[in-house]
């Protein structure tokens, strides 16, 4: 059975998932959890991977608008190192500058929380080059 590809869009407050389909042409968002720390993080990752069988993790890389890395973008490489010592997976990072931008743009008055969507942009654009 084909494996799938899961994106994540983490942020300080809420971490979102998307899952590509087996085939991975399609991206669908597939949930959000509140950021508990590294640890929890690492708990979560294990057991969605186990479960929706990933062979490969694609992490949004929020680089600012002008093209400099951020706060953020450090602490998503801290993290990103520290998963690829603990998960036997391949971690690819991936720009996601505007992806947050697309859904908010769209979906901002229909929905609270919008991470899991902009993971499944992240996911999309990711299968759409590869």
């Amino acid at each position: 059975m084909s494996k799938r590809i899961l994106a994540v869009d983490y942020g300080e407050k809420f971490i979102g998932f998307a899952l590509s389909d087996r085939r991975k042409k399609i991206a669908f968002p597939y949930k959000i959890v509140q950021n508990k720390g590294k640890e929890c993080f690492l708990e979560e990752i294990r057991k969605i991977c186990q479960k929706e069988k990933i062979e490969k993790i694609i992490f949004g890389l929020p680089i600012g608008l002008s093209g400099r890395e951020t706060k953020q973008t450090q602490r998503v490489k801290v993290l990103v190192n520290y998963l690829s010592k603990k998960i036997n997976l391949p971690i690819e990072l991936v720009d996601e500058r505007m992806s947050s931008k697309i859904v908010q743009k769209t979906f901002s008055k229909k929905r609270k929380r919008i991470d899991n969507l902009s993971a499944t942009i992240i996911l999309q654009s990711y299968l759409e080059k590869y």
